[in-house]
């Protein structure tokens, strides 16, 4: 069986995801199919840094080839933005490169050319900063989500670094919920999870808001109706043990 190819984007390139990123290919060796994407200097800087003695390999996604073995495979961004490299601080350039990594990442993933995607540690600031988009996960970006896992606890947020009272205003509608209610059976079905459970978090303490009532209840009822497994909403303070205790594959908040 081919190994499903993993694309892991490096994150903010100030921040310790070029770092953390590396180690984690180094400590995974050839027992994964990983390709790095980033800026070209970023990847060698951290490569040279984690002491990594795999040469550095320009991967061709459309070549229809697994990375060799041996080799650090990367996609270069092509933002040149590693020679504004600033550890600590947070650049317009470096928000550039985040979000065109998160795109050719996004892009493979559309097109069936690597099976996930993996995002490093980014910062919101320096994304506000490229004024191409307002946080990492922005909803023009159509029915992607950010998906969190630790252990038993998975979480796919329908939301992403936006004021509160946004959230309340314009994200959290019937029709959103609905949708990332289907994304989220669909991604973990397809994951080896053929009923996967959904339990769905509710906004306000204990569920006692309009937006619980007029527009979550209903998403709810609208993916049960459609033979989705999704129960809420359920108080925030509570559904994350639940899922963690194993009563749920997954929350939806």
């Amino acid at each position: 069986m081919t190994r499903p190819l993993i694309c892991l984007t490096l994150g903010d390139m100030n921040g310790i995801g070029p770092e953390v990123g590396l180690r984690a290919v180094e400590a995974l060796g050839d027992d994964a199919s990983i390709v790095v994407v980033g800026d070209k200097l970023v990847v060698e800087q951290a490569a040279s840094l984690v002491g990594c003695r795999r040469d550095l390999h320009a991967f061709d996604p459309a070549s229809g080839k697994a990375p060799p073995p041996g080799r650090l495979s990367f996609i270069d961004t092509g933002t040149g933005a590693g020679r504004s490299h600033t550890p600590g601080r947070s650049t317009r350039e470096a928000g550039i490169d985040t979000v065109v990594a998160q795109d050719i990442a996004f892009a493979l993933a559309r097109k069936g050319q690597v099976q996930a995607s993996v995002m490093g540690p980014v910062n919101a600031d320096s994304i506000a900063l490229s004024g191409m988009r307002k946080t990492a996960m922005d909803p023009s970006l159509g029915s992607f989500y950010l998906f969190l896992v630790s252990g038993t606890l998975r979480i796919a947020h329908l939301t992403d670094h936006m004021p509160l009272v946004e959230v309340c205003t314009r994200e959290v509608k019937q029709a959103r919920v609905a949708l990332l209610l289907t994304t989220l059976h669909r991604c973990l079905s397809a994951w080896g999870m053929p009923h996967p459970r959904i339990a769905v978090a509710g906004l306000n303490p204990h569920c006692r808001g309009a937006e619980d009532r007029d527009e979550i209840a209903p998403a709810v009822s609208q993916a049960r109706a459609a033979g989705i497994d999704a129960v809420g909403p359920i108080s925030p303070d509570s559904v994350f043990r639940e899922c963690i205790d194993g009563r749920f594959d997954a929350v939806a908040a």
